[in-house]
């Protein structure tokens, strides 16, 4: 049986994709060829690996358990592969989506820790929360808080994120708040949100923590926010920490990507790099 490299390159990113024209932009093959390619390897193997219909490709039964065995091939010749580009300078583009709201100095001191020392790589930063936006919009890497819940992707913990209660003074005083208690503020609406009690009874909603802090600026409402996002209202005495008996985790914050045996090798570069790196999220 003959099966190349290039082969197993083309099977996986259609896997990954599940998109031949996606796959062929991102091998910067036409979509013929990546077709042909796919053919040929069926051929070679005695069996389908892709159900495709005019409006959707997916894996056969067969396929999916071959993806598994051509990932650890492909692996083992990628690894061989780059003994001949340890000296070679990295370069290319880095595609990498963050959360509307998430602090976002830590990844700034982190692109220019990189850039400083690979000073061929381009980033672009997209801000977006949907996860499944990492294949749909060819994304690179996705930061993420929260443990995502789809499948085939690697999330490696950068980091963890804590959450406290703020309000402005003129609020803490106006409505006597000592505390935030369970018996005061039954219902937290949600996570970026404000909380409604009989001493707060206007209603307030939001699922961005940045409008969730003006609201609290503006003396609006008690809101739940990351205590990095309040670091500087604190210092200037803008907002207050409030105290309460209800307790909340922090969340975890990940680096979500493809396996990175999939991924170039700057980009591969990159994951390690962040992972190493020393993230502040606020205390």
């Amino acid at each position: 049986m003959k099966i190349t490299f290039q082969q197993l390159e083309t099977f996986l990113k259609v896997a990954y994709y599940l998109n031949f024209s996606k796959a062929a932009e991102k091998l910067r093959l036409p979509a013929t060829t990546v077709s042909s390619q796919i053919s040929s390897l069926e051929k070679e193997l005695g069996f389908k690996l892709f159900k495709r219909t005019s409006r959707m490709v997916t894996l056969t039964d067969k396929g999916l358990a071959y993806k598994e065995s051509a990932l650890k091939a492909y692996t083992i010749l990628k690894e061989a592969q780059s003994i001949n580009e340890i000296d070679a300078p990295l370069e290319g583009n880095i595609k990498l989506t963050l959360p509307i709201d998430i602090p976002r100095a830590s990844f700034t001191k982190l692109i220019k820790s990189f850039q400083a020392d690979y000073p061929l790589i381009n980033f672009e930063l997209i801000l977006d929360d949907r996860v499944e936006s990492l294949t749909d919009k060819d994304f690179d890497i996705a930061i993420r808080v929260g443990m995502p819940t789809q499948k085939d992707f690697i999330c490696k913990s950068i980091g963890d994120t804590s959450f406290s209660f703020f309000a402005s003074k003129e609020f803490i005083r106006k409505n006597k708040i000592t505390m935030v208690s369970k018996k005061d503020y039954p219902q937290v609406l949600d996570c970026h949100g404000l909380l409604k009690s009989s001493k707060c009874n206007k209603s307030l909603k939001t699922n961005n923590f940045e409008m969730a802090k003006e609201f609290a600026i503006n003396s609006m409402a008690i809101s739940f926010l990351p205590n990095s996002l309040c670091e500087k209202e604190i210092k200037l005495k803008i907002l207050q920490r409030i105290d309460s008996d209800i307790s909340f985790k922090s969340k975890k914050i990940y680096l979500v990507y493809p396996s990175k045996n999939l991924l170039e090798k700057h980009v591969r570069r990159f994951i390690d790099y962040a992972s190493r790196f020393d993230f502040y999220f606020g205390e």
